[in-house]
């Protein structure tokens, strides 16, 4: 997430960072239900328990 470097970004900037998005058109997506866990999901996600790029299962 950018919300530590979004936080500090001056009233000018915030300004027109508010009036870009409000340009963007919206875009109309279905979004899938959400599914329950399965056999395939990982135990554990290595990615966030040890220092590592690349994302896995343990």
């Amino acid at each position: 997430m950018t919300w530590d470097l979004l936080s500090n970004l001056d009233e000018e900037d915030l300004r027109a960072l508010i009036a870009y998005l409000r340009l963007i058109p919206p875009v109309r997506n279905q979004v899938p239900p959400p599914l329950p866990p399965s056999e395939a999901d990982c135990a554990v996600y290595t990615f966030f328990v040890r220092e590592t790029k690349e994302a896995g299962c343990e």
